[in-house]
Parts: C-alpha cells; sequence; structure tokens
C-alpha cells in the first residue's frame, strides 16, 4: 500500500466528512472503464457482439495471409481463448481495422470485451484499501 498516494487522494473534496468506512467504500466501488485482461474465446465472441458471425468470418479469411491472425483465431477456438486485453492483441486489432480487414466497429466491439470497470483504488495501484488503511493516513 502506498500511504503517500492514498493520503493524497483522501485529502481531495469528496471524501470530506466521510468516515474511513465510507472512505474505503468509495475507493473500492468499480465505477470507471478500464481495459483489463480478459481471455475470450469463439464463443464469447458470438454471444456478446452483435454480428459477430461475420466478424469472425473475416478473421479467418485474413488468417490464410496473416500469421498472427492465424494464431490468434487458433487460441479463439480453445476453450482457453485468447487474451482480448492485452495491449499486442489490441494494436493487432487497430491494425486489422486500419488495413479494411475490419470495420472500426468491428474492431473496436472486440476490443470492448476487454472493457472492465476498475475502482479508484485500482486506478491509482492501491489495490483493495480498507479501513485501517483510511484510518492510518488521517
Amino acid at each position: 500500500m502506498n500511504y503517500d498516494v492514498l493520503k493524497k487522494e483522501v485529502a481531495l473534496p469528496q471524501y470530506a466528512g466521510k468516515s474511513d468506512d465510507e472512505v474505503a467504500a468509495m475507493l473500492n466501488t468499480p465505477q470507471f472503464p478500464a481495459i483489463k485482461s480478459r481471455f475470450i474465446n469463439a464463443r464469447s465472441v458470438l454471444s456478446e457482439i452483435s454480428d459477430s458471425a461475420a466478424i469472425l468470418d473475416k478473421l479467418e479469411v485474413a488468417a490464410t495471409e496473416i500469421s498472427a491472425v492465424k494464431w490468434a483465431m487458433m487460441f479463439l477456438q480453445q476453450d482457453d481463448g485468447i487474451n482480448i486485453g492485452d495491449p499486442a492483441t489490441q494494436a493487432q486489432l487497430d491494425e486489422l481495422a486500419e488495413g479494411g480487414i475490419l470495420t472500426e466497429d468491428e474492431a473496436t466491439a472486440l476490443k470492448n470485451m476487454a472493457l472492465q470497470n476498475i475502482s479508484r483504488a485500482e486506478q491509482l495501484g492501491l489495490g483493495s484499501v480498507n479501513y485501517n488503511d483510511v484510518n492510518s493516513i488521517r
């Protein structure tokens, strides 16, 4: 726990007059969208994205000419899948959109599968904050 970072955060006006428990709860509430590690497979894509079959079909065609897409498709077909939140995977999707293989909307839909809400504490690199952490810096 980086208590210097926590102390600076808790000094902000939104925490004024709040109890240590309330501050900890505010800091730990997931509410900020962020790209996070998430393993997906073809079933995930089919269940979460509209027109997903067309996206997977486009990727299958691209796999015949682009080695990275070939490997990604291999992983997508396995239960463990591929980490859609990995920066390299996100960048590859941008490249596929720039190259016209996927539309921007299709690439964004795939990339957004890695979006998850995180807490303010996570944004600050604090992990989880508890009552004692807040109490110790006040």
